[in-house]
């Protein structure tokens, strides 16, 4: 671990435990985490699109996302980032990472399947659904948790770090990159198979990090019929409907 990540972390801690104590932040907690990040690739070039591509888009990406959701087994939602969700989670849940990124991967991979096999519509928010991938970074350390009103958020140098992760040189589109914090939890079968790759993270330095290719769930097969489909086309247009008017839904995805 380089020596700038170590006095960051030195001195966040210690502000944050010296603020708690004395009494300026409420509720605040230093514990260890495991940290992850669950990306969907391809989302931006949406952007490109006709307003009907990208209320389509915005929809298709919102099912895609509640699909990673409800396969983050044993992780907590920290906050939902454009495309992307950030969990956390304990950190003796390292040791199954592999095991977390492949269920998370099963149900995006069916869902993305449903919505390919249902699609009527040849705009290309949904055109592009195909081409649509997803990454994971995962990270282990110390995070201050704090709330603000009902809500819990994450702070610390660790968290930044596991950020600056998505800006990475791994060579490939679908992986799960980790740094030694992670690695060390894994099996040896699993740690026989990544690739080391040292990564020049912003404000923090060379970091010593290892990917691994993440296509090792197939996508579920999903058998549709021709009324299912209609009812998945009106589904879709009722959803965008708000897009469509300028009205971005009250719990819509944010733009990031």
């Amino acid at each position: 671990m380089c020596r700038s990540i170590l006095l960051c972390r030195t001195f966040a801690c210690s502000c944050l435990e010296g603020a708690a104590a004395s009494g300026r932040i409420d509720n605040v907690d230093v514990k260890n985490r495991l940290l992850m990040i669950a990306d969907i690739g391809g989302y931006t070039r949406f952007m490109l699109a006709t307003r009907v591509s990208l209320a389509h888009a915005q929809v298709a990406v919102t099912q895609l996302l509640e699909a990673v959701l409800d396969g983050a087994d044993g992780l907590e939602l920290a906050k939902l980032e454009g495309d992307a969700a950030f969990f956390h989670g304990p950190v003796d849940h390292a040791a199954r990472l592999p095991e977390l990124v492949g269920g998370i991967r099963e149900r995006f991979a069916a869902k993305k399947a449903q919505l390919v096999d249902e699609r009527m519509c040849n705009c290309v928010g949904c055109s592009q659904l195909e081409a649509l991938t997803l990454k994971f970074v995962a990270h282990c350390g110390e995070v201050a948790v704090h709330k603000v009103r009902q809500h819990e958020e994450l702070a610390g140098i660790d968290v930044i770090l596991v950020h600056r992760l998505l800006k990475n040189d791994v060579p490939i589109r679908e992986y799960l990159l980790v740094t030694d914090a992670v690695l060390t939890s894994l099996s040896t079968t699993f740690r026989a198979q990544v690739i080391e790759m040292q990564h020049d993270l912003e404000g923090i330095g060379l970091t010593a990090t290892h990917y691994v290719a993440s296509d090792v769930c197939v996508a579920a097969t999903t058998t549709t019929t021709t009324r299912s489909k209609w009812w998945a086309k009106l589904m879709t247009e009722a959803r965008s409907l708000p897009w469509l008017l300028g009205k971005k839904p009250r719990h819509g995805l944010r733009d990031g």
